[in-house]
């Protein structure tokens, strides 16, 4: 079969032939997407520092929430750094398009205290940050995430502030 003869069939095939998208599909599920109080799971970057968290999620009404989390932040090398604490937030968001996706943003306060490795004399820090991020449901009560934001501390050294980036599991009870 010559090029331009397979070329013309092809064309005429994409053109003429009905064609499925995959996201014509329906979900699975009828109930909705990511209701209720919630829990999840995160990693990631807060400038520059490997971070990670369990927070938690308490619904006011479809759009808005309570949040707070526990954070962990680490930087490795020679010289390793461990920070601990918490976080208390807002956010506001869609609901889930098409039973899907969710868009949403936020911000809070939050407090850090070195566990290890902080110079001499730094000690509890007060910060404040904002994010926003995308849930896309794997199920009614489970949702990965995706955020970028950033956030600043109001200490001298600045440790943990900057771009953050992270993700991770949200589950719904």
């Amino acid at each position: 079969m010559s090029d331009k003869k397979f070329g013309t069939i092809l064309t005429a095939s994409l053109v003429l032939a009905p064609a499925v998208a995959f996201a014509d599909e329906p979900v699975s599920w009828t109930e909705p997407s990511g209701t209720g109080f919630s829990m999840g799971i995160e990693n990631g970057s807060s400038g520059g520092a490997y971070s990670q968290a369990i927070r938690f999620r308490l619904p006011l009404g479809d759009h808005w929430a309570l949040t707070a989390k526990t954070i962990s932040m680490h930087t490795f090398g020679p010289n390793y750094r461990l920070d601990v604490g918490g976080r208390l937030g807002f956010l506001g968001g869609s609901r889930p398009v098409l039973n899907i996706l969710r868009v949403y943003g936020g911000g809070g306060v939050h407090v850090l205290v070195p566990a290890t490795g902080a110079p001499d004399g730094e000690g509890v820090r007060f910060g404040v940050g904002g994010e926003v991020g995308i849930e896309a449901f794997l199920s009614p009560g489970m949702a990965a995430f995706m955020e970028v934001g950033g956030q600043g501390s109001f200490a001298e050294t600045g440790y943990g502030s900057g771009a953050t980036v992270y993700g991770g599991f949200q589950f719904y009870f």
